[in-house]
């Protein structure tokens, strides 16, 4: 523990004893799944973590899985007896991609090799059913079966593991109960916002952490495909206008958080942590839930839209941290502090928060440009710091540390253009201000180490996100270069981390290709991406299509 912070946690226990109580290129369309698609143009604490701890194991009155059953039945039923049954045209289409990588370490420390869970090879594959099963009902299944195998060196758990998932379930009524109304419910994805991959306002579907972080397939592609966010179970209704304006309406009755990988938070923070789920335990209710409005219209050839979000964060913080310390050592009778035994634990939760939302996209002399704006509302978030005697000798004592009580801004502006060299190199260049897993912490609870200043799960900063890409031979090759930098001073090219990743590929055949790249952390050692920089590797991505 750095010696700052542990003087301010001597001052803190202090003030306790004290008594003391411290407190998008182009106009954007969204595709019958809602992807983005679209052409390049250019004492009381001892008890209450006791009660914590017993509702985190409690079964749910309302069961995880409920949603999935209405739904998968509605799909057979109507896919079965629906009135069209016999003109259904269910189109199969799919993908294999395989991803091996090969690590390139030569500069890392004995330290950074120690990086957790480290994939070397993995593959998915999936199958999508998409068509009409009547003249305005719309069925989209698509299933998927993944596979991963983890350095052996570096797991500490299976080297191996296969899963098999419903990727997307949805059935979409055209025409609900109004000419001017479709409904679609099922597991699916909520695209809002006009940014390429980094948008404030998309808060629906959980992040992926894979790509950022070096796990997983590769999606290869542009930056919201890159991002490849999971889909979740909703309810949305969307109501047409004659202005062509749009009032779209969603309903998630379950949140679905962002999947960490227990390696990486082990690297990170040295620990394995607990997880507090607000929405679990207590049973399922009406405000538990996740849901959202938002109003999108063109106006003077300008896409715009605004938006509300009200539910939970899918990334979590740190709530709480665990000291445990030995009162039979003589450093007790002073302080705690300096008794600590280094055996230390952590809790993540994850805020309830509400998100207004403000967006645009347009086109200006061939280049695309956007701006999407979110402002967060986060509920008071509180946690603190959590003394533990290790012998049983004393009872716990706390620090209470309010964690997040500010509103804050997240935005992304870009723009994208094809230069005129050759036969064209796309350029998508955007500012963004805040990522997925950043926020804005109260000044105390960054003093005391509960949040950071910096890296993962981190404070906002600044980044450039671009990628490039020059394609030859009809398109079928093309050398790529994407990635995330964050800025340091802005004052020349200071950065403190990079994430980078150029990269070739070859279509081979129809439908096949195959692409070599590399990809890269640089930065400071407690940086978003120079926290990975161990992590660095070469890949090989064979993809097929059908």
């Amino acid at each position: 523990m750095k010696q700052s912070v542990l003087v301010n946690l001597i001052g803190e226990l202090s003030n306790v004893r004290g008594g003391r109580r411290p407190i998008e290129t182009r106009l954007r369309r969204e595709n019958p799944s809602g992807e983005y698609q679209g052409k390049k143009r250019g004492g009381k604490v001892a008890d209450g973590m006791k009660k914590d701890e017993e509702k985190k194991h409690e079964a749910p009155v309302f069961p995880d899985h409920f949603t999935h059953y209405i739904v998968s039945l509605a799909l057979v039923v109507f896919c079965a007896f629906g009135p069209a049954a016999g003109a259904r045209e269910l189109e199969p289409s799919g993908e294999i991609v395989s991803t091996t990588f090969f690590s390139a370490r030569d500069t890392a420390s004995p330290e950074e090799r120690e990086k957790g869970d480290v994939p070397v090879f993995a593959a998915r594959a999936r199958l999508l059913w998409d068509g009409y099963i009547s003249e305005q009902t719309s069925v989209r299944l698509e299933t998927e079966l993944g596979y991963t195998r983890l350095d052996a060196d570096s797991a500490p758990f299976d080297s191996e593991e296969t899963e098999a998932s419903l990727r997307e379930a949805a059935i979409k009524f055209g025409g609900f109960m109004s000419e001017s109304v479709d409904l679609t419910l099922g597991k699916q994805r909520i695209t809002w916002g006009k940014a390429d991959g980094v948008n404030p306002t998309d808060n629906f579907n959980p992040n992926n952490l894979d790509a950022l972080t070096g796990g997983g397939v590769l999606t290869l592609g542009s930056t919201a495909d890159f991002m490849d966010k999971p889909y979740v179970w909703a309810l949305r209704a969307e109501k047409y206008f004659p202005d062509e304006s749009k009032l779209d309406f969603v309903w998630v009755p379950r949140m679905k958080e962002a999947e960490l990988d227990p390696g990486l938070v082990r690297r990170l923070t040295g620990l394995t942590p607990s997880f507090d789920f607000p929405w679990k335990g207590s049973g399922w209710s009406a405000n538990l839930s996740l849901y959202g409005v938002r109003w999108s219209s063109t106006v003077r050839k300008t896409d715009l839209s605004l938006s509300f979000f009200h539910g939970y964060d899918n990334m979590p913080a740190v709530k709480t941290a665990t000291l445990r310390y030995n009162a039979l050592n003589p450093a007790a009778a002073i302080n705690p502090l300096l008794a600590v035994t280094g055996r230390t634990a952590i809790e993540l939760s994850y805020p309830e928060l509400d998100v207004f939302g403000l967006d645009f996209s347009g086109e200006i002399f061939s280049a695309g440009w956007w701006a999407e704006f979110g402002y967060f509302m986060p509920k008071k978030f509180d946690g603190g710091l959590i003394l533990i005697e290790q012998n049983g000798l004393l009872p716990a004592r706390a620090v209470p540390i309010s964690i997040m009580e500010d509103n804050y801004l997240k935005y992304t502006l870009g723009f994208d253009y094809t230069l005129p060299f050759g036969e064209g190199v796309y350029t998508n260049i955007q500012f963004a201000h805040g990522l997925f897993d950043e926020r804005r912490y109260t000044t105390r609870s960054r003093s005391i180490g509960l949040a950071n200043d910096s890296g993962m799960l981190g404070s906002l900063q600044d980044y450039l996100v671009y990628r490039f890409e020059y394609k030859w031979d009809s398109d079928e090759k093309s050398l790529a270069l994407m990635g995330f930098l964050e800025k340091g001073e802005f004052s020349g090219f200071n950065h403190k981390s990079h994430m980078f990743m150029p990269y070739y590929t070859w279509e081979f055949r129809d439908d096949t290709d195959i692409s070599v790249g590399y990809k890269g952390y640089t930065g400071e050692p407690e940086s978003k991406f120079g926290s990975l920089r161990g992590n660095n590797q070469v890949f090989v991505n064979l993809k097929r299509t059908w």
